[in-house]
C-alpha cells in the first residue's frame, strides 16, 4: 500500500504532488497549491482561489474596498465613527505587490490595525509596513511585518482606543 501513488487534491490548482497514502494528509495541509480562502475579516464570501485571481476577486466582488496606489497612504480619520463589529480594508498596490491593510472594531470603541501581503506566505518577511497616528509634534508608530493570507493568528497588530484617537487629534 505505501508504494501506491495518489495525486494531492489540488491537482485541480496546479499540484504535481503523487503523494503515499501516510503523506497525503501532511502533504495536503501544507500543499502551496491548495486555494486561498477571501481574506476579508468577517464576510460571509466563500470564494476560494489562486493568488494570482485575488486582486480581481477583490476588486470585483467586494467594491467597498478602497484601492490605491503608492507606497504611502494618508488617512483623516477625524471625526470618524465606527459602528460595533465593523471592519474597513483598503487594498495598496505598491512594489509590485498587493497589500490588505484591516482596522477593525468589536466594539466602536477600541481598534486593531493589521496589514497582510497578498503573496506567497515566505515573501511577508521580505516587507515591513508603518502605521502612524497623530498630527504635527505628537506622533504614535508601530512597525511590523505583515501577515501572509494563510495566517489565522491575531499575534501581530497595533491596538488603540479611541480616546486614545481623539487625544492624539486634539493636539
Amino acid at each position: 500500500v505505501e508504494r501506491l501513488r495518489f495525486p494531492c487534491c489540488y491537482s485541480t490548482f496546479g499540484c504535481p504532488g503523487n503523494v503515499s497514502l501516510s503523506g497525503k494528509v501532511t502533504h495536503e495541509a501544507a500543499c502551496s497549491y491548495r486555494p486561498f480562502s477571501c481574506p476579508l475579516p468577517g464576510a460571509q464570501c466563500r470564494w476560494e482561489g489562486s493568488l494570482a485571481e485575488m486582486n480581481k476577486h477583490l476588486t470585483v466582488e467586494h467594491t467597498h474596498v478602497a484601492q490605491f496606489l503608492g507606497h504611502e497612504v494618508v488617512l483623516n480619520i477625524a471625526g470618524a465613527t465606527f459602528p460595533a463589529a465593523s471592519s474597513w480594508v483598503l487594498l495598496q498596490r505598491c512594489w509590485g505587490r498587493d497589500f490588505l491593510t484591516t482596522i477593525d472594531t468589536d466594539d466602536g470603541e477600541s481598534f486593531r490595525a493589521y496589514v497582510k501581503i497578498v503573496a506567497e506566505p515566505e515573501e511577508a518577511a521580505a516587507f515591513s509596513y508603518k502605521l502612524q497616528l497623530g498630527l504635527n509634534r505628537q506622533k504614535l508608530i508601530w512597525q511590523s511585518t505583515p501577515r501572509n493570507l494563510r495566517a489565522t493568528e491575531n499575534l501581530d497588530y497595533f491596538a488603540i482606543d479611541s480616546h486614545t484617537v481623539e487625544t492624539f487629534l486634539e493636539h
